[in-house]
């Protein structure tokens, strides 16, 4: 089964980071409920740069379709646009070719 992964890179002034990912936390909940959604994963970078927090955002889909049409949604756009108010947000779409986030080590 193909899986896609859209990234988005972002960059927040250091002193905005607690609102900013309130914002993206609504984003998520919002991904939760379309269709051909799996997971979003955030990911910050644990020093910032230049008062500069950076995060890496990976939100996987079944379809690259499914996303294009959650973001195209009204609701979608309104939540979209309450994280520019802070930063770009601009996401490139990958193909996922390796996941091994099911592994379990051995006991």
């Amino acid at each position: 089964q193909n899986k896609y992964a859209y990234l988005t890179f972002l960059e927040v002034n250091k002193n905005q980071d607690t609102v900013f990912e309130d914002k993206l936390k609504d984003l998520c909940r919002f991904y939760q409920k379309q269709p051909g959604y799996l997971y979003t994963k955030i990911i910050k970078r644990k020093d910032a740069i230049n008062d500069l927090n950076r995060y890496i955002m990976v939100s996987t889909w079944l379809k690259s379709e499914n996303y294009l049409l959650a973001c195209n949604r009204i609701y979608g756009q309104m939540l979209i646009k309450n994280i520019q108010d802070f930063t770009n947000y601009d996401s490139y779409l990958y193909k996922i070719v390796v996941d091994d986030s099911d592994y379990l080590p051995p006991v």
